[in-house]
């Protein structure tokens, strides 16, 4: 009987050389990264974890645990649910990157990427789990690079703040394990809990350490960003939960989360100021995703289970709209050859399908009316209001600013012009497999927005594998001041 985890890491290994040598056939190789990733998502989201189930004459027992290192290795139903979104989202990246051109090198590398990504889902030490996450930063920064020559900033800064943030977090983790042993020992929590908020934050993209998100997003090809800044947060975010869960005197005081908190929040309203000011739609659609990545570090730092739920349903709205924003963009720029507001004037009449999907994936990211997220930015306000100060105010404003830069790249594609626009049909349509997924992508962008119940039903094992943080109101954590002294 075949382990699953074994399945899950290593199928996606396996088919990457396959997928290396035929590298140069970008159909084939979307094709088998796409369909691998689909067929590992539709085993997460069907397969029952104690029940052996039959696959080609082999059979597979997803819930056995394995030793790798002499650490153990599970699937558990909330990495279940996290390994299915993120297998799910992996493969509508690959098939969307087939008509845009990502680089040779784009769908091997993903696919190993992904199988890091597993890996540290998988893994139940959280040191174990930092250094994987470190090594899978190594990878993410050739899939960002994307083979080309130009500016490295993005890359770079993403590569080297993973590289900060995993000492800090093994060093809390070494300091963890020392207070097991002596549960009295007080001297070292202080210390273990301003380097587990530091870590956490550098993770989760909080101010201070904000800048290489934006960075990211606006260097990589728009799918790639999207795929990379999902799959970050799908991995972390359990991480952290887990850790929470299992050291529940790291935030019973509520001064971690505080911290969190506010680098959120700073980040959310640097994101949003930034993003109203914008005019190229990748810079925009860089500071739109720091915005709501600070928002919903807010909605994880009230400790409650509306906060939690809050967050977890933003990072699969999140993961929604910067697909469905990132593939519109990425065909817009194969006709404009770039992503100022100047060069896509006018292009919404030629290529409608993109533009709408640019459109409603950048608006649904900021949490506009009707679209996916915005059921549960309104309940954040609701949550944050009670706090007073500047927290329902500085949310709503970072939103309100990111919305106005979404509304300004929208009059620029939308507004007439008489410049020729050409008369190539390779660039005057939107590529057959971008447009049929497009299309799905607004359909389920627009579904989620009416339906958002749906939504929270099927996060519910998720929600239910971790407790409330705090015993206080939803907000209490808020109302602490922001220091670990």
């Amino acid at each position: 009987m075949i382990a699953g985890p074994w399945v899950l890491m290593g199928l996606p290994l396996v088919v990457t050389p396959i997928i290396y040598l035929v590298r140069r056939w970008a159909f084939l190789g979307a094709l088998l990264a796409g369909g691998t990733a689909a067929a590992l998502a539709w085993l997460c989201m069907t397969a029952p974890l104690s029940e052996p189930v039959t696959l080609l004459r082999w059979s597979l027992l997803l819930g056995q645990p394995v030793a790798l290192l002499g650490r153990e290795l599970a699937l558990t139903p909330a990495s279940q649910l996290a390994l299915g979104l993120l297998f799910g989202l992996a493969a509508v990246s690959f098939l969307l990157a087939w008509p845009v051109s990502p680089g040779r090198s784009f769908f091997p590398l993903g696919l190993a990427l992904l199988s890091g990504w597993a890996a540290a889902l998988l893994m139940r030490t959280f040191a174990f789990t930092a250094v994987i996450l470190w090594l899978v930063s190594t990878l993410a920064t050739m899939v960002i690079q994307g083979g080309r020559l130009a500016s490295t900033r993005g890359a770079g800064r993403q590569m080297i703040m993973l590289s900060l943030a995993v000492p800090l977090l093994l060093l809390s983790s070494s300091l963890i394990e020392t207070r097991s042993v002596n549960p009295d020992d007080f001297l070292h929590a202080q210390p273990t809990m301003l380097l587990t908020a530091i870590g956490l934050a550098i993770l989760f993209a909080a101010f201070p350490f904000e800048g290489w998100v934006s960075a990211m997003a606006i260097d990589a090809q728009p799918g790639i960003a999207a795929l990379v800044v999902s799959g970050y947060q799908v991995v972390v975010l359990p991480m952290a939960l887990d850790l929470f869960r299992d050291q529940p005197w790291l935030v019973t005081d509520g001064q971690v989360l505080s911290l969190l908190a506010w680098g959120g929040l700073l980040a959310a309203v640097i994101g949003g100021g930034l993003a109203a000011t914008q005019r190229h739609f990748a810079s925009l659609l860089g500071y739109t995703t720091l915005n709501d990545l600070g928002i919903g570090l807010v909605a994880l730092a009230l400790g409650s289970k509306t906060g939690l739920t809050i967050a977890l349903s933003m990072v699969a709205t999140r993961a929604v709209s910067l697909l469905l924003a990132g593939a519109g963009l990425a065909v817009i720029r194969l006709r404009a050859e770039g992503t100022s507001f100047v060069k896509v004037t006018g292009l919404g009449q030629c290529l409608p399908l993109a533009t709408a999907g640019l459109l409603i994936g950048g608006l649904s990211l900021c949490g506009f009316p009707l679209t996916a997220s915005f059921a549960v930015r309104w309940a954040l306000l609701d949550q944050v209001a009670p706090a007073g100060g500047p927290w329902a105010w500085g949310l709503l404003l970072s939103s309100l600013g990111a919305m106005t830069g979404w509304l300004r790249g929208a009059l620029a594609l939308l507004t007439p012009t008489n410049v020729p626009i050409g008369d190539s049909p390779s660039v005057r349509r939107t590529p057959l497999v971008a447009g049929i997924l497009l299309t799905a992508l607004m359909v389920l962008c627009l579904w989620l927005g009416h339906h958002p119940d749906r939504l929270l039903l099927w996060l519910r094992p998720l929600v239910d594998a971790y407790p409330s943080f705090v015993s206080g109101p939803a907000s209490s954590t808020l109302l602490i001041g922001p220091s670990l002294s």
